[in-house]
């Protein structure tokens, strides 16, 4: 049965204005003085500014005389509030508006505009079904979606046979392009109308285009990875094909053929990555343990990564494996040897503070090489030895930390508050580690009295830093004196922010951020914002 499509004429708001009013601009209409009659009406509107019912007329003044833009804006503008019966009226104008607009852009042919201004139409004939249903909107929703879907198979024709002649020119991304497009446009169809068998069968023609585009893509690209000279250039061409391949899986996940050709390609990418491991790990490796700088360990790292991308892709390579698995060895046997020489090196250092610092980097790498191999014994003895002098070692270091700061009160300062500046920064930051290492102290040996009387002494010494360090800086800004820094009286001052004074990082600050960008066919979405 063949649907036509209604369009709502003034007359059906007839009651929202006085019939006088609404019987001239009609008339005015019907004369072709269209221009005429939307002043006529704008004039009306100026009448009731706060009424939105002449405003809607106005909207159907605009749209009678092929103002559509105008038209759609008033109506966009308007607010319905709680009124349903508005709503409807005000989601099924702007379907009509967007129809008409469509048609006019398929007088040009077929396009990407006119789809979605059919899409955008069908969008507010559903919701006017949904606010308040009736035979206008549901005629012109059945009449929209056929429309829709007679666009929808017309644009993608029009990419196919282009599709077509790309691909005699070998110009296969700009073929692929124009397939996926076509694809979508006829899944589009298909959803619009999923009896219709014909679509069905573009959809799979289409698809096996696709496959076959971008089987050539993953196999050209393959082959420019098997000449490229330069490593890079190499792996970005192969991630490229197998990437294809993947795509074309999706679409055909029983074709043989493309899964042995996907597999050629992910065996020759891992294989690729091994030997760029082998080549950063080479000089590493052929180093005794000891000779290991941090570049090595930074590289035999890096080729570590390399390894695990490799075997992850292809399970069966072997040179991987056992690759990896020299180099586990290597950083495990490098990290033990560097924890033994940190325990030597805090045996002979001058100072607590050095013998903390020797002990914690020997405690770092014995638990590195556990990280490799948890059964290694050397590091299991390595790190429980280190562990056993962290507790001792760090209350020394703490209460060498506070005999430094009690030392420091010279030129006859007997108090704090005699101390210079530089003194004052410079016991604050003692008094710091101090406290740091005794409290680390007391973690690991809870109840030890000397590391506990040393602790409370350091805090209180801090304290009193902390309370002369503030004093001076009031004194500085103005405190007390009634006068603030910029010589203002002292209730003129501006507040500070909490803290140290320092604004919060931008990041902090920031109440809102951007709405993301989401990439989307215009045929993926059905338009519903009224």
């Amino acid at each position: 049965m063949k649907t036509t499509f209604c369009v709502l004429t003034l007359m059906i708001c007839s009651f929202y204005l006085h019939p006088s009013s609404l019987d001239e601009v009609d008339q005015l209409i019907q004369a072709g003085k269209g221009d005429t009659a939307v002043e006529r009406m704008r004039e009306e509107v100026k009448k009731t500014e706060n009424d939105p019912l002449p405003l809607y007329n106005f909207g159907i003044t605009l749209y009678r005389v092929g103002r559509y833009e105008e038209a759609l804006r008033i109506l966009q503008a308007i607010d319905p509030k709680e009124n349903k019966d508005l709503q409807a009226k005000l989601a099924l104008q702007q379907g009509n508006i967007q129809f008409r607009l469509a048609q006019q852009l398929k007088k040009s042919g077929p396009s990407a505009g006119g789809i979605l201004s059919m899409e955008r139409a069908l969008g507010y004939y559903e919701s006017a079904n949904q606010i308040k249903a009736g035979k206008e909107s549901k005629n012109n929703q059945q009449v929209a979606s056929i429309q829709l879907e007679d666009l929808l198979l017309e644009v993608s024709k029009s990419q196919v046979t282009r599709a077509e002649r790309l691909s005699s020119l070998n110009k296969l991304p700009e073929e692929e392009h124009e397939l996926r497009d076509a694809l979508q446009a006829r899944q589009r169809a298909l959803e619009l109308n999923s009896e219709n068998h014909k679509t069905s069968q573009l959809i799979e023609e289409t698809t096996a285009r696709l496959v076959t585009n971008l089987m050539r893509q993953g196999e050209e690209l393959g082959k420019e990875a098997d000449v490229a000279k330069e490593s890079r250039n190499m792996e970005n061409k192969r991630q490229q094909a197998i990437a294809k391949l993947d795509d074309a899986v999706v679409l055909d996940p029983t074709n043989k053929t493309l899964a042995s050709a996907r597999e050629e390609q992910i065996k020759k990418m891992s294989a690729m990555l091994t030997d760029e491991a082998e080549k950063q790990a080479a000089v590493a490796l052929a180093k005794p343990e000891l000779k290991l700088n941090a570049a090595d360990e930074k590289n035999l790292e890096r080729a570590k990564s390399k390894l695990d991308e490799a075997m992850t892709m292809d399970a069966t390579n072997t040179k991987a494996t056992e690759l990896n698995q020299q180099i586990l060895e290597k950083m495990e046997e490098s990290h033990v040897n560097q924890g033994n020489e940190a325990l030597k090196a805090a045996e002979t250092a001058e100072t607590a503070q050095k013998k903390l610092d020797a002990v914690k980097k020997a405690a770092e790498q014995f638990e590195k090489a556990l990280e490799q191999n948890s059964k290694n014994q050397s590091a299991q003895e390595g790190l429980k030895k280190a562990e056993a002098q962290l507790s001792d070692l760090n209350g020394e270091a703490g209460q060498e930390a506070l005999a430094k700061a009690q030392s420091i009160p010279s030129g006859g300062a007997s108090s704090t508050a005699e101390l210079s500046s530089q003194d004052l920064q410079k016991t604050t930051d003692l008094l710091n580690k101090a406290v740091q290492n005794l409290d680390a102290a007391l973690a690991l040996k809870p109840g030890e009295g000397s590391y506990q009387k040393s602790l409370e002494q350091a805090q209180k010494m801090l304290d009193a830093t902390h309370d002369e360090i503030n004093k001076r800086a009031l004194t500085h800004n103005g405190e007390g004196t009634g006068q603030n820094p910029s010589g203002g009286r002292e209730g003129d001052r501006e507040a500070k922010p909490p803290g140290d004074g320092k604004m919060l990082p931008l990041s902090l600050n920031n109440g809102g951020s951007q709405r993301p960008v989401t990439q989307s066919k215009f045929w993926n979405k059905k338009i519903r914002d009224w």
